[in-house]
């Protein structure tokens, strides 16, 4: 049986139906703030999934079972995006036996570090990987915890590229349509190929609130 769907081509996510998507809707009730300051936004906070181990495995199984189906044409390597891409990155990446490569942001040398591409604005702090961690023979699958507007995910992208390594994919957990950032990403020519998955979709951060039994955690 099919688990994803179709939005656009190449952008995919799980059946409303999907027992996965059913339990991350169910459990997503938590926020953070992007900075302490009086008018940042709200987000998506990943730790309703770390915090239940139960709902944390089933999404690491599911992930591993996606990328073991591919076989020779699966990811050699998994790239978790600075912070929260982490969480899932990293024991989706041990789940598989390959390498963990965390994207970090921070101000380094280049000679040390491979950067994304300077021929467009970057975001502050850019974001990078460790030189020589992936390389052209690299297949990579680039994991988030969820995607706005795809500043982020697109800096990532650059940064992958700049070594030629082939991604197979881009997975988020939480996908913000009303933002758009898939369709930012695809609107660029070196990406308009690329696919993207989620695991289940909100309309704008504040559906959350509305739905039953749901807290807002304390900021």
């Amino acid at each position: 049986m099919e688990e994803v769907v179709e939005i656009e081509p190449n952008h995919l996510t799980l059946k409303r139906t999907h027992p996965v998507s059913i339990a991350l809707k169910k459990k997503s009730y938590l926020f953070r703030k992007m900075n302490l300051s009086k008018n940042s936004k709200m987000t998506y906070d990943v730790t309703s999934i770390t915090e239940n181990p139960e709902l944390f495995k089933t999404i690491i199984d599911w992930l591993a079972k996606r990328y073991r189906a591919m076989g020779s044409d699966g990811p050699t390597h998994i790239i978790g995006i600075d912070s929260c891409g982490c969480y899932i990155a990293a024991p989706l990446a041990l789940e598989l036996g390959i390498p963990f490569v965390p994207m970090r942001r921070g101000v380094l040398t280049e000679s040390d570090f491979i950067m994304e591409g300077e021929n467009k604005k970057s975001l502050n702090p850019p974001l990078f990987v460790r030189n020589g961690s992936i390389n052209s023979a690299s297949r990579v699958a680039l994991v988030d915890d969820f995607i706005a507007n795809g500043r982020t995910m697109e800096a990532a992208l650059d940064c992958v590229q700049v070594v030629g390594a082939k991604i197979v994919e881009a997975i988020v957990i939480c996908e913000i349509t009303e933002l758009g950032g898939f369709k930012h990403i695809h609107e660029i020519y070196n990406y308009k190929d690329l696919r993207f998955v989620s695991l289940f979709r909100l309309h704008r951060v504040s559906d959350i609130l509305y739905m039953p039994t749901k807290i807002l955690s304390k900021i």
